[in-house]
């Protein structure tokens, strides 16, 4: 079963904007010329008329703007081969200027600019985030070390200068940008701008714009802009063309097609393309390769994963000054590797079967474009299988490896589960006793149902709490509604009754009990070094590791290790039998779901765990989704036999239910084609 978790309010914002990224139109496109050398003081009087001006008019997200004077923003820009810089000049116009120049000041706290490039520009190199506002001056957020581009971890001011000047309401801001090596005629790389706007007595997220549309850039730089870096002589031509299935379907068009040039190999951009498959752009003369940009898609009418085939390309040529119209590319779906058996091989297993599942893991990785994995299989209550795949780091190609640890997300809440019912047996903690009694939770005290609230509803996910927000949904007990919320005032109120801090209870009361090692609920140096890099579809993200522990979300650990807690379910291991009859016990209807339903599975939850019975007995387990790792433990009493998957990509929730398939179920004509 997975479930949706996010790690805060900001991975809840990443998420989207990478949600954003796989679905939404962008692909905007930006033509810088040669200018003279400029100097930077915030004077634009040595900026020729000759270069335009662009509007910075793409609302993000926060409030719209009241009008011109509350907000209007406008960019130049262009390069300057003999000093390699470029110049970019941004006048904004606001009637509230805010700023803050405190030692508090945040990104977020005022009025600031954001100045992204990425010089390298592939699918997956990130973006330097320059942040500025008065004496205010960020790298990447201030964050720069938790990149997985070497060009942001080793970013300086020393390539940049930035002069602001204030007249009136109207604030300039004045850059150039080294480029190096990297500035090259003919070339693209990736820029944009977003102006944030934060206007008094304002609480919260300012208002943003930018160049083009997607947040997230300096994580997602398929959400920035493509800049090309054109010769004066260039002629541009318009490239039309259309993209359509090579049959009747319900699917959508892919929303960005990829366009590389056969002529200059570092000229190379996205082209929007409209939900009827038609695609418009102006390019530099010469001859291009089309490609997509999207590998997977879910058909929600028909409940249906499709692969597309990613190898497919349609050569086209551009003239200059003309209209050219590329053949229509038709999109072809990939077919699925046929390795799934009509009956799950875990049940019958040997270390035979290794080659099998080797096999049927690189497969699938591959097929759904999963960057790496971490697999453990029990059989019998023991370790029977572990193996490691593909990459910690799509960018820098580092693999996996036995050390390598991975956020558990979700599955973080049976663990502390089992944490919980130690203590109850010992009589440390009521779980049927109201929690406000523990500690009061003061955002939610205004509404009265809330002091109905016990341990049991939280761990059974009938607290009445969303799964993310402090506010009560509905009266404790009445119904279900999955929230990790609950899971965090629990841990609250566990930490203050008993005075002690949660991850000493939970790695003296799970992991050293059940020999549950090299596994961290909080940032370290030692977790710095061994985790993997989460990435939506192939596109890496930032670590982003709490220095607080949540107990609905942040353990970081791997299969091998993690089999121990499967094994002590299996086993009943570290509880009381009737802690573990309690524990186990179906308490909670979830709602119908189709997939489930197909196989045959009826599900609960316990308290902190799944309970399902299904047609290969009864399965206890939990799924973790952070969106950019997803993961799944399975165990079934009967064989004493399950698997761990923890992979680091959130194409990882296609390859848990297709690896059910392979290990338990046998083949569902439900996810595949």
């Amino acid at each position: 079963m997975i479930h949706s978790q996010t790690k805060s309010c900001v991975l809840f914002l990443i998420s989207f904007f990478f949600l954003a990224k796989l679905w939404s139109n962008n692909g905007t496109l930006i033509y810088a010329y040669p200018v003279d050398e400029i100097t930077v003081d915030g004077d634009l009087s040595d900026w020729s008329s000759d270069v335009p001006y662009y509007k910075i008019e793409t609302f993000l997200f926060g409030a719209e703007a009241n009008g011109k004077d509350d907000l209007d923003a406008r960019y130049r820009i262009g390069y300057n081969m003999a000093t390699r810089m470029l110049y970019v000049a941004v006048e904004s116009t606001d009637d509230a200027f805010m700023g803050d120049n405190t030692d508090q000041a945040e990104w977020n706290t005022h009025d600031i600019h954001n100045l992204y490039v990425d010089p390298a520009h592939t699918l997956t190199s990130g973006a330097i985030s320059h942040l500025v506002s008065g004496d205010y001056r960020r790298i990447a957020e201030n964050r720069p070390q938790e990149s997985w581009d070497p060009q942001v971890r080793n970013a300086s001011w020393d390539n940049l200068k930035v002069e602001i000047k204030q007249i009136g309401n109207k604030t300039i801001y004045e850059w150039s940008f080294y480029l190096g090596d990297q500035m090259e005629v003919g070339r693209s790389i990736g820029f944009d701008y977003e102006v944030m706007d934060k206007d008094p007595g304002e609480s919260g997220f300012p208002s943003v714009w930018a160049i083009s549309p997607g947040g997230g850039k300096a994580f997602n730089t398929l959400n920035m802009s493509d800049l090309i870096l054109l010769d004066p002589q260039s002629k541009l031509g318009t490239l039309k063309g259309k993209l359509s299935w090579g049959e009747k379907s319900t699917l959508p068009i892919p929303n960005r097609v990829i366009i590389n040039s056969l002529d200059k190999p570092n000229l190379w951009l996205m082209a929007k393309v409209d939900e009827n498959g038609n695609y418009s752009i102006q390019l530099p003369e010469g001859s291009y390769e089309l490609s997509l940009s999207n590998s997977v898609l879910f058909d929600e009418k028909r409940l249906q994963v499709v692969v597309m085939d990613m190898e497919q390309m349609l050569k086209v040529e551009v003239e200059g000054e003309k209209v050219s119209s590329a053949s229509e590319f038709v999109i072809k779906k990939r077919a699925l590797p046929n390795l799934i058996p009509e009956k799950g091989i875990l049940s019958v297993y040997s270390r035979e079967e290794n080659e099998k599942v080797d096999e049927f893991m690189k497969s699938m990785m591959d097929y759904y474009r999963v960057p790496g994995a971490s697999l453990a299989l029990v059989k019998n209550g023991e370790i029977v299988y572990h193996q490691t795949y593909g990459y910690k780091n799509i960018h820098s190609k580092e693999k996996v490896d036995g050390e390598t640890l991975f956020e558990a997300a979700s599955i973080t809440k049976p663990v502390f589960a089992f944490a919980v019912n130690r203590l109850v047996e010992r009589g440390e903690f009521d779980l049927d006793k109201p929690l406000h009694e523990y500690l009061e939770f003061e955002e939610i005290a205004e509404d009265e149902r809330y002091k109905l609230m016990t341990g049991r509803h939280v761990l059974t996910h009938t607290s009445g709490l969303p799964n993310w927000g402090r506010e009560l949904n509905e009266t404790p007990g009445s119904k279900y509604g999955y929230s990790g919320e609950g899971f965090e005032y629990l841990k609250r109120a566990i930490a203050h009754h008993t005075q002690q801090d949660i991850e000493e209870i939970v790695e003296r009361e799970v992991l050293k009990p059940l020999g549950i090692s090299h596994t961290y609920f909080t940032k370290n140096d030692q977790l710095l070094k061994v985790m993997a890099n989460g990435h939506f579809g192939l596109q890496p993200t930032i670590f982003d590791i709490p220095t607080e522990a949540g107990m609905a979300h942040s353990m970081h650990t791997e299969a091998y290790t993690f089999a121990n807690f499967m094994i002590a379910i299996l086993e009943r291991k570290g509880l009381k039998a009737s802690t573990y009859e309690e524990m186990l016990r179906p308490q909670t209807q979830t709602p119908s779901n189709p997939y489930y339903e197909k196989i045959g599975w009826e599900e609960s939850f316990g308290l902190g765990i799944v309970s399902a019975n299904t047609p290969f007995g009864k399965m206890y387990g939990h799924g973790g989704n952070n969106g950019d790792f997803r993961c799944q433990f399975e165990v079934f009493d009967e064989g004493k036999l399950g698997f761990a998957l923890f992979t680091n990509g959130s194409n990882g929730i296609w390859l848990t239910q297709i690896l059910r398939e392979f290990l338990i179920t046998g083949k569902v004509d439900f996810w595949g084609e």
